[in-house]
């Protein structure tokens, strides 16, 4: 993310006061509730309850550790707390129809100042004697608060932080991978919530938890960063939707099958074509008696002869294109869709070419 200069309107204040706090209601988790009356907030919330609740899905800065979620269902706010760098953060989200200050805290500012998270206006306050720094930002929708009491004299690691819990792309980007991977197996809800047996690229089984809404399925292709101690991961193939990248499928050696392709040739011969990539540093092997086309109406198209039972691709191969001459079009014609399988399971789908 750029730095953006932040236009300071600096606010006078007496050099012996500094900055003076008048109240702080920020850390909801330590305020004791009135003798008999229960406590508002939900202090065991998870990530998917805050979502629910306020709309907004918070992403989970890589570095951050001891994270907890809160929730008032009463005003539809929600709190994300961890700590990073040695600084503890607090990101508050509601449903709002106008900017308002839901931060929870109540001082007199050295410093205000103006920038973006996202497209969407911030502000941002500073208290210079207590390293508290503050952004508060508005997107039409809901209302934002990232604060964080880190030695942060301009304000711009709680920006950051705020560009990377919004989402904002400016601020995340292409994620750099520690990793790439696929679903091995969706853990026990009754034991995790949300969390996967992820096979590495290094032939490692990692437990990987996931923070989008769809159940991920078997074999689902995924990019791995370290958060803390524990692994995130990102969809990139959802076996819905082919990706930017082409993959549509990765086996459970690594070995990935992109850019399928049916085509019919008029007198020569029909050719169905894939491309198969190897990133691992070992020689793998494609079985394509594991493959299986059909066309719309369900019949069977055969494109492998007995003889082409495997395929070798070296290791770290970027690309291998693998055309084979379809034995048995049966009625397939230009605009069908066909479908592909791999061991019985859908994998994806396309239209016949000429």
């Amino acid at each position: 993310m750029k730095k953006a200069c932040i236009m300071m309107i600096i606010i006078m204040v007496s050099a012996l006061v500094g900055c003076q706090k008048t109240k702080d209601v920020n850390q909801n988790t330590q305020e004791e509730p009135t003798v008999g009356m229960a406590n508002p907030w939900n202090n065991n919330a998870t990530a998917q309850e805050v979502e629910d609740l306020t709309g907004a899905k918070l992403i989970v800065p890589e570095g951050a550790y001891d994270v907890a979620y809160l929730t008032l269902e009463s005003e539809k706010l929600a709190e994300m707390n961890f700590t990073m760098d040695d600084a503890r953060f607090s990101v508050n989200v509601k449903p709002a129809s106008d900017f308002e200050d839901i931060s929870g805290l109540y001082y007199e500012w050295d410093a205000e100042g103006v920038d973006k998270v996202g497209e969407a206006d911030a502000q941002i306050r500073l208290c210079f004697d207590e390293n508290i720094s503050n952004v508060l930002w508005y997107d039409g929708e809901r209302m934002y608060s990232v604060f964080t009491n880190g030695a942060d004299k301009e304000g711009m690691e709680a920006l950051r932080v705020a560009n990377i819990v919004y989402g904002a792309e400016e601020a995340s980007g292409k994620a750099d991978y520690d990793m790439y991977g696929y679903v091995v197996d969706k853990l026990p809800e009754d034991e995790y919530y949300n969390h996967y047996n992820v096979k590495g690229d290094n032939d490692k089984i990692f437990i990987c938890n996931y923070n989008g809404n769809d159940e991920l399925a078997e074999g689902t292709y995924v990019g791995m960063w370290q958060i803390g101690e524990g692994w995130t991961l990102e969809v990139i193939d959802d076996m819905k939707d082919k990706s930017d990248n082409g993959i549509i499928f990765s086996d459970e050696n690594g070995v990935k099958i992109t850019n399928i392709e049916v085509s019919l040739r008029g007198d020569e011969p029909d050719i169905f074509t894939m491309t198969l990539t190897n990133p691992t540093s070992e020689d793998q092997q494609i079985d394509l008696k594991r493959i299986k086309v059909e066309n719309y109406d369900g019949t069977e198209i055969s494109v492998f002869s007995e003889k082409e039972t495997a395929i070798d691709i070296p290791s770290r191969t970027e690309s291998k294109e693998m055309t084979f001459s379809i034995r048995n079009p049966g009625n397939l014609k230009a605009g069908d869709e066909v479908s592909i399988y791999y061991d019985g399971a859908f994998i994806y789908s396309t239209v016949v070419t000429e």
